[in-house]
């Protein structure tokens, strides 16, 4: 909730969350979201990180992101999977 209410503070447009319950809340706030993966899928596209599997295989060994969501988002880029 905290990220919320900052990003209200601020008036953000968008906010980095992960939790999906958080989530939930912050785009019926009327918040885009989005989460790590997504945040480095963004990068990638804009040619500001080269290898996004690497980066994927890192986000993987560091938190409890859903390998096979980064597998899926990999094979949308014509990635192998991790």
């Amino acid at each position: 909730m905290s990220a919320i209410l900052l990003g209200r503070e601020l008036k953000a447009d968008m906010l980095l969350i992960d939790e999906w319950k958080a989530r939930r809340v912050a785009a019926a706030s009327g918040f885009q979201v989005v989460g790590c993966a997504g945040l480095l899928e963004r990068l990638f596209l804009r040619g500001h990180i080269e290898d996004l599997r690497a980066d994927f295989s890192q986000l993987a060994e560091l938190s409890y992101v859903d390998i096979e969501l980064l597998n899926a988002r990999l094979r949308t880029h014509n990635l192998a999977p991790i």
